[in-house]
């Protein structure tokens, strides 16, 4: 008999690197289009001389991370309280600044960078990423569609997946997405351009810190670049822009 694809996913900004922040249904359940969790681990060779052919069993070496999510952009319905995705920005190297019951907004920044946490669950298995950083961060633009967040986390990997029941309890934000209308306005060198879609895409660098005591990553730098489709050619003007 099949089985039914159950699935959740869990972030939380950490508040030591490494350490496991807990994150928990109730406060930290995040709604995802799309999941894949990919855990690996290197092999360490070992060809040494010896007296019959072939080499020895290799050796387990550096076990790694990564998960690739998918989110529709949506508010969390309440002035000054971030959404739910808010972690994954956080992950990117955009400091979360919130003017309560008013705003919340991000921006790039150095000095305050932040690690997540997230767990997977993914039918019967738990992933973890334990002080993950995004290596890749774009929003999509699409006219009649959600406004669409990309995002690549990385981390270490301090234990291979365990067995675990998907838990209950998630409770999730109630804000529906956002939907680009024809409304929108973009300007490019001040001048009005016709869209069909665009992307932005944060060009992030990631450093790779696997030393004594450490197996991680962190946000290097960033190289943001906008890619527009073309909807038609107004004017001259239009299409200098």
């Amino acid at each position: 008999m099949p089985t039914t694809l159950q699935r959740l996913l869990l972030g939380k900004v950490t508040t030591t690197k490494y350490t496991d922040s807990v994150p928990v249904p109730a406060a930290n359940a995040t709604r995802a289009r799309t999941l894949k969790v990919q855990p690996s681990v290197s092999m360490v060779q070992r060809p040494v001389v010896k007296s019959t052919m072939g080499m020895l069993t290799p050796l387990p070496g550096r076990a790694t991370i990564v998960l690739d999510t998918v989110h529709d952009t949506h508010g969390s319905g309440v002035a000054g309280t971030p959404p739910d995705f808010g972690w994954i920005l956080q992950a990117a190297g955009l400091l979360e600044t919130i003017v309560a019951a008013t705003s919340v907004t991000y921006a790039p920044t150095t000095a305050a960078q932040k690690a997540v946490d997230a767990y997977v669950y993914n039918d019967g298995l738990l992933n973890k990423l334990i002080g993950s950083v995004a290596s890749k961060l774009a929003i999509e633009f699409k006219i009649g569609a959600p406004i669409e967040i990309q995002a690549t986390l990385h981390a270490g990997l301090p234990a291979m997946p365990t067995a675990a029941a998907v838990p209950g309890g998630a409770v999730f934000q109630a804000a529906l997405p956002i939907v680009l209308s024809s409304a929108i306005t973009l300007l490019v060198g001040g001048v009005s351009v016709k869209a069909s879609a665009m992307t932005f895409d944060l060009g992030i660098q990631v450093g790779d810190h696997y030393t004594t005591g450490e197996n991680g990553y962190s946000v290097a730098d960033i190289g943001p670049t906008i890619k527009i489709t073309k909807d038609s050619v107004g004017t001259a003007a239009d299409w200098d822009a």
